[in-house]
């Protein structure tokens, strides 16, 4: 009787599951005929990323492509096809498309450019500009929350840090592009367009960490935020001239990086000339540990902030553990760590030679707890020691960041403690020492 009760139970819940998915799939398809035939463009990208992930990509671009057609004149929409024409790899018509939307933006954004951009953009710096530059929780935030303070600073970019040289379909993958294959495809061209606009076809849950979501996520703040109009116009620019570069039959390295140091050069201007900014402070742009990209700029001055191994390992461990990005193990993060260090240490020398940036390395814990004497070397250095500072403006407060100093003693075991001294001896910060 028992094996009888079980068979009948099976086959209600096959049943009951068999009319669940039907009912799934019945709503889904008339959900799709709605909005195939009576979605807006705005009312698409409402829904877009949600759409997008209940949906399979051939019923996703039937649906965008459907909504194009109707729209032909949505420019937005229209970029969206860019980037699911690229995942199809229908390239040639991905990259026409491409450069009429460039061709778009431009001249949108042109028609509202004051008469004298041009010759403040392309002369002379216009101010200093910092390149803060950190290990990922290295406290390097803290160091940009003090320059804040000084009068006519802006913080760039809007939204988050700049990742149009570090991530997916940024300068540093062109340039890797280029040196490995001595030549630049559609492709690259196609997918530096899509992170400009922030739209990479991506179909990925919002609790799990990708770095193309990350580039749409970021880069549609970017091109919604009033301070970035000729910011996106330059990088626009820039876009078109690696488009005419990539065309060449021959492809040279020193032509490569000389187009895009220009094009950077004019996009750092072009921020401190809209926003009347007498100091731009660059978030991110190119981490410590990336730091050989930082060939692609024109020169520049870099505060590289480092850190307590162990501090860092607790913080920046806790940042991890989402789907998508793994944690660390002790051992692990220690290679890490010296990898990086070193990394940054061998460069900085090379880059000063080659590229002619300068360099401040600076602690975390010595910026907390010798704060007068690091902020005063930090102002000579960025040669702003008469700029205006105001106490009201700073986001920092070393009081108040004392917490984030020695703070593993609370909450790192103490076998991992001594594994970080044993193996990261000259890392490892010791406020008795000092």
């Amino acid at each position: 009787m028992n094996v009888i009760r079980n068979i009948k139970i099976k086959r209600m819940i096959k049943g009951v599951l068999s009319f669940s998915l039907l009912k799934i799939r019945l709503y889904r398809f008339f959900f799709l005929l709605v909005v195939n035939k009576y979605f807006s463009p705005e009312k698409l990208l409402k829904y877009y990323d949600r759409i997008c992930q209940s949906t399979t990509f051939d019923q996703f671009f039937n649906l965008v492509s459907k909504i194009y057609n109707r729209y032909p004149n949505d420019l937005v929409i229209a970029e969206k096809m860019v980037g699911l024409m690229r995942v199809e790899n229908r390239n040639e018509e991905a990259l026409n498309l491409a450069k009429t939307l460039c061709l778009r933006r431009k001249t949108e954004i042109g028609n509202t450019l004051m008469a004298d951009y041009e010759s403040n953009v392309s002369g002379p710096r216009l101010g200093p500009l910092v390149q803060i530059s950190g290990y990922f929780y290295s406290g390097s935030g803290a160091v940009l929350d003090y320059l804040k303070g000084f009068e006519g600073s802006l913080k760039w970019a809007p939204g988050g840090e700049v990742r149009i040289v570090k991530f997916p379909g940024g300068l540093a993958e062109i340039h890797e592009k280029l040196t490995k294959n001595k030549s630049l495809t559609d492709e690259e061209i196609i997918d530096f367009y899509l992170h400009i606009t922030g739209c990479f076809y991506v179909k990925t849950k919002g609790n799990e960490y990708n770095k193309y979501a990350k580039v749409n996520k970021d880069s549609k703040k970017v091109l919604s935020s009033s301070k970035a109009v000729t910011y996106v116009y330059e990088l626009l620019s820039l876009w078109e001239s690696i488009y005419g570069f990539s065309k060449k039959t021959v492809q040279r390295e020193e032509e490569f990086l000389s187009i895009v140091k220009n094009g950077l050069e004019r996009s750092f201007n072009s921020i401190m000339f809209f926003n009347k900014s007498k100091l731009l402070l660059v978030d991110q742009m190119v981490t410590a540990w990336r730091l050989p990209a930082a060939v692609l700029l024109p020169p520049c001055k870099f505060i590289v902030v480092h850190r307590d191994p162990r501090d860092q390992y607790i913080d920046a461990n806790s940042a991890m553990g989402v789907p998508g990005r793994p944690r660390w193990t002790a051992e692990e993060f220690i290679e890490l760590y010296r990898k990086r260090r070193r990394l940054v240490d061998d460069w900085i020398p090379r880059l000063k030679e080659i590229s002619q940036h300068s360099f401040l390395q600076i602690s975390f814990e010595d910026f907390v707890l010798n704060n007068k004497a690091v902020s005063r070397k930090i102002n000579h250095f960025l040669e702003i020691d008469g700029m205006r500072f105001s106490d009201a403006n700073t986001k920092f407060d070393p009081t108040k960041s004392r917490v984030n100093v020695e703070k593993y003693k609370k909450y790192l075991k103490k076998e991992n403690q001594m594994l970080f001294e044993e193996s990261l001896p000259d890392f490892c910060f010791h406020e008795n020492a000092n």
